[in-house]
């Protein structure tokens, strides 16, 4: 009885906190604090590796083609061709005489990589406890020309924060 009590009255340990419940009770620095301090790696659910027991990374990496019909597929490809600005090609030293009108999808792969994932999450971690302490990061604005990113959430205009 005791033994309960007491872990009733001790906060859960990060690894058990959810971050979207923290977020909507404690405010986004209390979000970008856990998500700074999380000892686990969270990867994404949709890697098939991950799901086994001894995935780690010394597994190396592994790849799968997406058929057009999947569903990461399709969110990817509506992706790519939503976003694609005709306007945009050819700038750039990089982009001499390129006149591109379309963009079309033709391969895509998945790949699992645990140790770049890793790597991706230590910068992710050391980003959000910077940005927990210190409040949010100024805001980034686009190429000269470019108004600023923003997203509709709910029917309001919102600036998108990137980080």
């Amino acid at each position: 009885m005791k033994k309960a009590i007491l872990a009733l009255l001790q906060p859960p340990a990060a690894a058990e906190l959810d971050p979207d419940q923290v977020k909507q009770a404690e405010g986004v620095p209390a979000y970008l604090r856990l998500l700074g301090s999380e000892m686990v790696v969270r990867y994404p659910v949709y890697w098939q590796s991950a799901k086994n027991a001894d995935f780690s990374l010394a597994v190396g990496s592994r790849r799968q083609h997406l058929k057009p019909g999947d569903a990461i597929y399709r969110e990817v490809e509506k992706l790519v061709v939503g976003t694609w600005d005709a306007d945009k090609v050819g700038h750039g030293r990089d982009a001499a005489n390129l006149g591109h009108r379309s963009i079309a999808v033709r391969n895509i792969w998945l790949i699992e990589n645990p140790s770049l994932f890793a790597e991706y999450t230590e910068r992710k971690k050391r980003l959000c406890r910077c940005a927990g302490v210190n409040q949010l990061p100024p805001r980034i604005s686009g190429l000269k020309g470019e108004r600023e990113v923003i997203t509709h959430k709910h029917g309001i205009s919102l600036p998108l924060w990137l980080f």
